[in-house]
């Protein structure tokens, strides 16, 4: 079909541009908050795409008393540049997704945040942000442009996009996160000295382990024991038995700081 361009079949990225007052908190954008900055998906060419985190520096700084190779993690790296394709025309449609795209970001220098949804869902461009989605938020400023005109390929523009510091990663969408009571995996050691491992979840689009989604180091959440003279818990959800007696146990997500129903585990 001449002068018509198909999209790729399966899109299960959605991206959005937002300036830096989109939000009361960047870090957890409300449904509404999130709509209402700019979806720039459709705008996107996957030529070109270089945009996203990196591993940070590692700073080698050990003091008198620290061992040999000591080494902390330096300022988050990200940042990168994005293709976007021009509009067809600048002022004959200015609701044309390449239009909008184009009128937010044609400013040089302009501070905001890119914000990425992949969830591996496949899901139109117009699907909006619901409540429970996660999130990828880039505070970034925008930088170089440059012209990408060659031959017979379309006319496209990209941006480079400098980060200003702050990423929230696997951020939720919303204040109705729910965090499922946490449950042990495998066999459980609720006894003194003994060891068990406990898993929660986030509910949302789908059931997401969290644990699992960040790896367990240090997890996605934040544990909690009721009474740690009977039994504590690591920040990566292991329980131990300390006395015999009871305690509860929770998981908090840090990010919307909503805590699960507790588990009671009985200490023998």
């Amino acid at each position: 079909m001449a002068n018509t361009r198909l999209n790729a079949d399966g899109l299960s990225l959605t991206v959005w541009f937002a300036l830096s007052n989109y939000a009361v908190n960047p870090a957890k954008p409300t449904v509404a908050e999130l709509n209402a900055a700019t979806n720039v998906t459709e705008s996107i060419a996957f030529d070109g795409y270089s945009f996203g985190a990196s591993a940070s520096n590692q700073v080698s700084d050990p003091s008198f008393i620290d061992v040999g190779n000591t080494q902390t993690r330096g300022f988050a790296q990200f940042g990168g540049a994005i293709s976007f394709f021009y509009p067809g025309s600048y002022t004959s449609d200015v609701t044309n997704a390449n239009y909008v795209t184009f009128a937010a970001l044609r400013t040089p220098r302009t501070v905001g945040y890119i914000i990425v949804r992949a969830d591996g869902i496949k899901t139109a461009v117009t699907t909006a942000a619901i409540a429970n989605d996660f999130v990828n938020v880039f505070a970034v400023q925008s930088d170089g442009w440059d012209d990408t005109v060659e031959g017979e390929n379309n006319f496209k523009y990209a941006i480079t996009f400098v980060g200003q510091g702050n990423i929230y990663t696997n951020a939720t969408v919303a204040t109705t996160v729910t965090v499922v009571t946490p449950v042990a995996v495998g066999t459980t050691a609720y006894t003194v000295g003994g060891k068990t491992p406990l898993m929660s979840y986030i509910t949302g689009r789908q059931l997401y382990n969290a644990t699992n989604i960040y790896g367990g180091t240090p997890g996605r959440f934040n544990w909690a024991t009721s009474d740690a003279s009977i039994a504590t818990v690591s920040k990566n959800g292991v329980v131990i038995g300390v006395a015999a007696g009871d305690a509860d146990i929770t998981a908090t997500d840090p990010v919307s700081g909503a805590v699960s129903t507790a588990l009671s585990v009985t200490i023998a």
